[in-house]
């Protein structure tokens, strides 16, 4: 996330069992799934 930040995009993660949730603290949003959230909405979110 850090250098895709650094590069000025915009990051939505997608937390799995193997890796903890607080180690996305730095995104814009972060989702339970893709399939929770349609891309419309993630995409209003970010911009």
């Amino acid at each position: 996330m850090a250098a895709a930040q650094a590069a000025g995009l915009r990051c939505v993660a997608i937390p799995n069992a193997y890796v903890p949730v607080p180690r996305f603290a730095a995104a814009e949003l972060v989702l339970v799934s893709a399939a929770s959230v349609p891309l419309r909405t993630v995409l209003d979110k970010v911009s």
